[in-house]
């Protein structure tokens, strides 16, 4: 992940607090790359989808994770793609997700097997987002079938849970995004070594950058 300085219209930290998709989407932004919000400088935090490792995000307030989703899904930029998909959320509720980016494609998990099987037959097509939204009670995926598409060269991919099941799935992950989290248990299992103890609002969350924490406001939908 990186930050980019550039902004063709400056947005200032009474404006992050109330981030909209919009004012984020005027932000100057590198192709094959989506913001997650602006950190409290007003500035984007950026990830480059060509290079970024899958990443998980998790926090107690489901409307906040998925403003992140949303946020990640509405900024992608797929310069020269030959195919009208550049990612895919998967969803148990994917009507939720449609139109929010034309060349985001919203599916069902029951559908995302197929998918994935599809774009692995393409070798030379680019790595493919897969945003798993929700993932936890209701899903049909393993242990070892998540940890093999999180290490898949095809794919980048993107996991929102709740925090007790992303506790089970930590281990697969070297990127996490975390929000809000009452129980410092659950915090520190998700956070250790270097355990987060900044105090987060809804729609902010913090990301590790080296040994520091750094945070965010993810984009609204208005």
């Amino acid at each position: 992940m990186q930050i980019i300085s550039r902004l063709s219209t400056p947005i200032t930290k009474t404006q992050a607090a109330k981030l909209s998709l919009q004012q984020l989407q005027t932000s100057t932004q590198p192709p094959n790359t989506y913001a997650l919000g602006l950190a409290a400088d007003g500035l984007p935090i950026i990830a480059n989808i060509t290079r970024s490792p899958a990443m998980l995000a998790t926090g107690d307030h489901a409307a906040s994770l998925q403003a992140l989703l949303g946020t990640i899904a509405a900024t992608a930029i797929f310069p020269g793609r030959q195919t009208s998909i550049g990612a895919v959320i998967v969803s148990r509720t994917p009507e939720r997700w449609h139109g929010i980016n034309p060349m985001t494609a919203a599916v069902s998990p029951k559908r995302m097997g197929d998918i994935l099987q599809y774009h692995m037959q393409k070798p030379s097509a680019p790595r493919l987002p897969i945003l798993l939204d929700n993932l936890g009670a209701g899903w049909d995926i393993e242990y070892r079938s998540l940890s093999l598409l999180a290490n898949a060269p095809q794919f980048h991919l993107v996991v929102s849970a709740s925090p007790g099941y992303a506790c089970s799935i930590r281990s697969i992950f070297t990127k996490i995004v975390v929000g809000t989290i009452s129980d410092f248990t659950t915090l520190f299992n998700l956070t250790a070594p270097t355990t987060l103890t900044i105090p987060l609002a809804h729609h902010q969350f913090a990301v590790r950058q080296q040994s520091k924490w750094l945070t965010f406001t993810t984009a609204t939908t208005q």
